[in-house]
């Protein structure tokens, strides 16, 4: 497991990257899969749907994790 602040630089680092390739659907996946590791589940979900609505056949990975946050989300 990584530290917490291993995940924080990694956030940054694809804020960063989408800033200057918003269109980039690889970079919301990655986005999508800190975000979940830091419990920012909701923020993860955007993401994922973010990455899904730029390039959904080459999110197959990313269409399976936006179901499991759906479910973690609704269990809150």
């Amino acid at each position: 497991m990584y530290a917490l602040g291993e995940y924080r630089k990694a956030l940054e680092c694809f804020d960063k990257v989408l800033s200057i390739d918003p269109k980039y659907a690889a970079g919301w996946s990655m986005k999508c899969s800190v975000l979940y590791h830091l419990g920012m589940y909701r923020h993860a979900l955007a993401c994922a749907d973010k990455a899904l609505e730029i390039n959904p056949p080459s999110c197959e990975l990313t269409a399976q994790v936006r179901k499991m946050l759906l479910s973690l989300i609704q269990k809150w």
